[in-house]
């Protein structure tokens, strides 16, 4: 070979060899790309995972706050509402202390009073509507009124004193309202009127039944007994002095 050959050889040889370390870097550059997109890859999903993790235990965490506030209310309205039966049922308890003394101290009367000069002239006919007009007088007047009855020359009344009435104011309403009231209600009655006295007799509580019963059975009681026997029985039965010449008006 002649020099010149051999120049043109090295020359060659020179490039290739330039050529082929460019190659290689290059394929050494891209080599170290794809490893550093591949680690970029692993970590963003292991960033990727433990953001998934750190959401589901904030998940769980936030749930199990949840139920246990839940519960917590649960129970804090629960105490509540024991807390006001417990304090209904003590009101209540002290109401029925409350009513139960009010009770035994409840002015029961049963009062009584005829006809002028014990007249019968009360028929059966106007009886209804005379006892539910004297029970009317007596609730009106702030009394409770259990019972009316009576027959042709006496009425019986059932009633619990307000506290604001008197027996003596009671028996005067009762009396001037159902006396006016009575003379329209028949041409026979157009002069009535009722004795001028009365009886009133305090009954207590467990013995209200049994007047109540007394007085609806008025009918029974006066087919062998007068007014003025019945009234003087109760007088005996009270202890009440009288005088039979003042007792009857």
């Amino acid at each position: 070979m002649t020099a010149l050959m051999l120049s043109e050889i090295s020359q060659n040889i020179t490039i290739w060899t330039g050529i082929g370390a460019f190659l290689g870097g290059m394929a050494l550059v891209l080599m170290a790309r794809l490893y550093t997109d591949k680690m970029r890859r692993a970590t963003m999903n292991a960033e990727i995972k433990g953001l998934k993790i750190a959401a589901e235990a904030e998940a769980q965490k936030i749930h199990a706050q949840a139920e246990a506030d839940s519960k917590s209310e649960f129970l804090q309205r629960r105490k509540q509402f024991d807390q006001e039966t417990e304090k209904t049922r003590q009101e209540l308890r002290s109401e029925e202390k409350r009513l139960a003394k009010r009770e035994d101290g409840i002015d029961h009367k049963m009062d009584t009073f005829s006809t002028k000069e014990r007249a019968s002239c009360l028929a059966p006919s106007v009886r209804p509507s005379l006892h539910a007009y004297l029970a009317t007088v007596a609730r009106n007047a702030g009394c409770d009124c259990y019972r009316v009855g009576g027959v042709a020359d006496h009425v019986h009344l059932a009633v619990r004193l307000s506290r604001t009435v008197t027996i003596a104011v009671l028996v005067e309403k009762l009396k001037t309202a159902s006396s006016k009231w009575l003379k329209t209600q028949a041409a026979a009655l157009s002069g009535f009127a009722w004795q001028r006295g009365y009886g009133a007799f305090s009954v207590g509580p467990a013995d209200l039944a049994a007047v109540v019963s007394y007085i609806d059975n008025q009918a029974e009681h006066h087919r062998t007994r007068s007014f003025q026997e019945e009234y003087r029985a109760l007088l005996n039965k009270y202890g009440i002095e009288f005088d039979e010449r003042f007792v009857w008006d």
